[in-house]
Parts: C-alpha cells; structure tokens; sequence
C-alpha cells in the first residue's frame, strides 16, 4: 500500500483486523521496518488511511462492507498511530 492505493488492498486489511483474534497492523508495520531496515512505512501508511478508499461498487465481496464503514476503519487508525507518534515524540 505505500506504492499504490487498491480499494481491494484496503478491503484485505479490514477483514484481517477484524477477524476474530485480527492482527495489529501497527505491529505489523514496525515488524517490516525491523526485518527490512526501512523506517517510517507507518507514517506513509498513516497518510494513506488518512485518503481513504475509494469506492468498493468495483469488487466483489462474500460479505458487503459500507463505504462509509471501510473509510472511518482507516480514519481511526490514521488518528490512532499519529496520536501514538506524537506520544513517543514528546517522550524523546
């Protein structure tokens, strides 16, 4: 997702955070920048959550998920991890 913008990648990350037991994103992406020594991948992330997905009319889904539910998802977490790094800013 920090070189392109698929709908179809944002409806993939939903549904893995929201299974039962989902995943941290968040944690996900500071285990990539661990493993590949690359740092601020969460901030382009970030960003991105921020732009939000554009419409899921074109996929086709087992189970229907609203524009609109799709969109907050990824405005929180954008909120969420800006919040964080503001936090762990203001502590260096």
């Amino acid at each position: 997702m920090t070189e392109r913008q698929d709908v179809k990648d944002y409806v993939d990350i939903y549904c893995a955070a929201m299974l039962p037991g989902g995943f941290d994103i968040r944690a996900l992406v500071q285990d990539a920048e661990s493993k590949f020594g690359i740092r601020g991948i969460g901030h382009v992330l970030a960003g991105r959550f921020l732009q939000g997905p554009v419409s899921t009319s074109t996929l086709r889904m087992r189970e229907p998920i609203s524009d609109a539910e799709l969109r907050q998802f990824f405005l929180e977490t954008a909120r969420i991890w800006i919040a964080k790094s503001v936090d762990d800013s203001d502590h260096v």
